[in-house]
């Protein structure tokens, strides 16, 4: 193949280490961003091009673990003793506000998309993998294509890719200097943290939710029994995983087995101040639509942005349309799709009426 993505690759590698000073307090995060932004024209690649170079069987790629089990797919194209640089393809709509665990960069090769930041402050562990507080958004932003951000342990962040696929180019640190080891967490509105069952120990909980899943279909009375010991069990993290799969799957169940406890698991008033967004992130994360202005604002409804965030974004997206014209365009398209959602968008953008 005439394009030389081995060396393109190998170029990104040496101006992280260019850019790298090894007593910077941020570690590698600093660098890592200086190097994807001087390496903009270099990642101006086809990605198309790239995954059939890295299909080919001549080339020899280094090794992925099975943990690393993100991206559509996630190819590594380079790593040493201090770093490595993946690309992750995404036909998904949206991923959930996380956190990391090491730092880096990371850069949007092919696609904008809509990128939220938050802060979350503990306030009560609820077993080894759940911790109640408070979610805030510190900003919300269109990265366009070839924009790169650092990746930070205390980053918390979503993305809502606005083309598919969407590729990402990341830098991570091989070892990165913590104090105490830690487990990278999902989050929801308006203050619930969980380290994924992915992530933990064993696969108790991955099974039994499982099971509760397997049940739902099997047989429905027996499903909404186990819903409710569930819930008032002394496992909140399978009540985590029963009430969000119940929530978007089985919402008449849900409400049955809420309304019937007596005792629930601390994590119950937390997890049903978030079934709003749950429900709708789950919604709005699978709704799939063909045209670029519907994708903008399914977005901004997933992302939950203020009418004057749409604005300011929709006016960044498309520089030389009217709000309004987009709007219009979003709600005609979603009509065909998903009519309630055409609703809320108009909604949004409709004015108040004013007082008589």
């Amino acid at each position: 193949m005439a394009f030389p993505f081995a060396q393109r690759f190998a170029e990104v590698e040496a101006s992280v280490y260019r850019c790298w000073d090894r007593d910077d307090e941020d570690h590698l995060a600093g660098a890592a961003t200086r190097a994807l932004e001087e390496c903009r024209e270099l990642l101006a690649i086809d990605p198309a091009e790239c995954l059939q170079w890295a299909l080919d069987s001549g080339v020899a790629l280094p090794e992925q673990s099975w943990s690393f089990d993100f991206g559509q797919p996630a190819i590594t194209v380079v790593r040493n003793a201090d770093f490595r640089i993946d690309l992750l393809y995404w036909v998904e709509n949206a991923t959930a506000a996380h956190d990391h665990i090491t730092c880096g960069a990371f850069s949007a090769i092919l696609g904008d998309r809509l990128h939220g930041r938050y802060s979350f402050v503990g306030e009560q562990r609820l077993g080894p993998w759940i911790e109640t507080g408070q979610l805030s958004k510190l900003e919300f932003e269109v990265m366009r294509q070839g924009d790169a951000r650092p990746l930070r342990p205390e980053l918390i962040h979503d993305v809502f890719w606005l083309s598919k696929p969407s590729v990402t180019l990341v830098v991570r640190c091989a070892d990165h200097p913590v104090t105490a080891p830690k487990k990278p967490r999902s989050f929801w509105a308006p203050g619930l943290a969980l380290v994924p069952k992915s992530q933990h120990d064993t696969s108790l909980v991955h099974r039994r939710a499982e099971g509760l899943s397997l049940m739902r279909m099997a047989n429905q009375a027996l499903y909404e029994d186990a819903l409710r010991r569930t819930f008032e069990g002394d496992d909140p993290c399978l009540a985590y995983y029963a009430f969000t799969a119940a929530a978007v799957t089985a919402p008449e169940a849900l409400d049955d087995a809420l309304n019937s406890l007596g005792n629930p698991n601390a994590v119950i008033p937390h997890l049903v101040e978030a079934r709003p967004q749950i429900v709708r992130r789950s919604h709005l994360g699978g709704l799939y639509t063909g045209d670029d202005e519907s994708r903008l604002l399914v977005g901004l409804l997933w992302a939950e942005a203020d009418v004057q965030a749409c604005s300011d974004t929709i006016a960044a997206v498309f520089p030389n349309e009217a709000v309004g014209t987009v709007v219009d365009a979003a709600v005609s398209a979603l009509e065909e799709v998903d009519p309630d959602t055409a609703r809320e968008t108009r909604a949004l953008f409709q004015p108040a009426p004013t007082a008589p």
